[in-house]
């Protein structure tokens, strides 16, 4: 009895873990698009933004971008590596869904990485249309 309660308590933390790297990821999302809709509007809490105080903040985005993808795919290989312990025991099924899971934050710090390309995009060209004359 006792390893099926160690093998319980070993899924419920690793589900724990994953709704926390799920919920951190959008939490940066929800930061991220903050910080771009004040460089591509030129506002923030309906305060005017000068143009090099909006570079700056594109800067701050692009930090902030990277570091979130680079925790997605680093807390995706950490589920990766504890999978094979919480899986150990289960089913073949359950197994696979395990490693599966384990996946689930690099895939969304792949999408995060995709609509970066594109918020990058919007505000360099908002930037350079409000430059020009």
């Amino acid at each position: 009895m006792q390893p099926a309660a160690s093998s319980t308590l070993d899924v419920v933390g690793y589900i724990a873990g994953v709704w926390a790297a799920w919920s951190a990821l959008l939490a940066a999302g929800r930061f991220l698009n903050g910080l771009r809709e004040s460089v591509v509007l030129g506002t923030f809490e309906s305060q005017p933004l000068s143009v090099p105080h909006r570079k700056a903040m594109r800067y701050d985005w692009s930090l902030t971008m990277a570091g979130a993808v680079v925790v997605c795919f680093a807390f995706s290989l950490v589920l990766y590596a504890l999978s094979g312990s919480v899986a150990e025991g289960m089913p073949p099924l359950g197994r696979r869904l395990i490693v599966g899971i384990a996946f689930l934050p690099a895939l969304g710090g792949a999408l995060l990485l995709l609509c970066g390309v594109n918020d990058w995009r919007l505000m360099s060209t908002a930037l350079r249309h409000q430059q020009q004359p």
